[in-house]
């Protein structure tokens, strides 16, 4: 008899942590995994893998952000990555821009042969 009531509250306590921690149906589960290591990646100052680790973050969670309630917390997500890319990418180039964001060497190489082509080609037309 005495065992029934104590079950009842660990039953109780364990329904309401795990409401609490965002298990329940009615919230989203987030999983922050990406955060958590590009929060790693900051610590040891390499600030591209954090940037990789944020956008990796971002659309893993995309389709569970984009409910009517959560949209807010959807453009604040935005503003904040958006913010950081902008950081982060002040002191570099437009080749490790390219780099960051996953382009290849050869299509950066390639890229960058028929920009200076047709600099070369505007070039000869005008003189």
């Amino acid at each position: 008899m005495k065992k029934f009531p104590l079950r009842l509250f660990f039953f109780a306590l364990i329904l309401l942590l795990n409401y609490n921690n965002g298990y329940s149906q009615n919230k989203p589960y987030i999983d922050y995994g990406g955060l958590n290591m590009a929060r790693q990646a900051v610590n040891d100052k390499n600030y591209i893998l954090a940037y990789k680790y944020l956008i990796i973050f971002k659309y893993t969670n995309l389709q569970r952000l984009k409910s009517n309630e959560n949209t807010d917390c959807l453009a604040k997500l935005n503003n904040q990555i958006d913010q950081i890319e902008e950081y982060l990418l002040q002191n570099y180039s437009l080749l490790d821009v390219k780099k960051i964001r996953g382009f290849s060497e050869t299509q950066i190489d390639s890229t960058f042969k028929a920009r200076s082509q047709k600099i070369i080609i505007q070039n000869v037309i005008i003189n």
